[in-house]
């Protein structure tokens, strides 16, 4: 590139019949702000975004753990009909309900929603829990589910209830999600 310096020693060369060696012009300010100036700390600059990618990947990572294990966590802004005890009371209204024996044993909010376990005394009556508590007024608009895990030890059969909003995004993986849930739950429970 060549500055205004360097265009008038090149008008002058020209109009004096002279060779003009490009060389010999003075540099530019512009061209001496480029040399001048130090060059971006590449190596820097590529470990900062190493780091960037590194930190990326691990997030990336985690949440693919997360879900791999089926640990949704809640939405934001979750009502509080779908947390731990009120959804415990629902099953245990529900049983009541159904004029058939049983019980809760345990809430597990560890992942969203809160997966209910407990013990109900006939597996052929089940429709009956199920029924209470999908008819529980608090849930008329949502998906309320309650599935048998395997047989109790102790006798009856043991069942996992979970309950979230209908337009739920994730639906299908919390289904997914939830047969792999009552299958650890029963795992713990019940030896080899």
């Amino acid at each position: 590139m060549v500055g205004f310096a360097g265009v008038s020693a090149v008008g002058g060369a020209l109009r004096s019949g002279k060779s003009v060696d490009p060389g010999l012009a003075p540099p530019s300010e512009s061209e001496s702000a480029v040399e001048a100036a130090p060059t971006c700390d590449r190596r820097s600059r590529l470990d900062d975004l190493r780091k960037m990618e590194s930190n990326l990947a691990s997030q990336i990572e985690e949440l693919t753990a997360a879900d791999a294990t089926a640990r949704f966590l809640p939405p934001r802004d979750m009502p509080v009909r779908f947390s731990g005890p009120v959804v415990r009371t629902a099953v245990e209204t529900a049983i009541a309900a159904s004029g058939v024996g049983g019980h809760v044993d345990e809430v597990d909010c560890s992942a969203y929603p809160c997966l209910v376990i407990g013990h109900y005394e006939r597996a052929d009556l089940l429709g009956r829990l199920q029924r209470g508590l999908r008819d529980n007024p608090e849930y008329a608009g949502d998906i309320a589910l309650v599935m048998p895990m395997g047989r109790d030890p102790a006798g009856g059969t043991l069942v996992g209830a979970i309950v979230f909003p209908r337009n739920e995004p994730r639906a299908a993986e919390i289904l997914a999600a939830f047969k792999r849930r009552r299958a650890d739950a029963l795992s713990k429970r019940v030896p080899g």
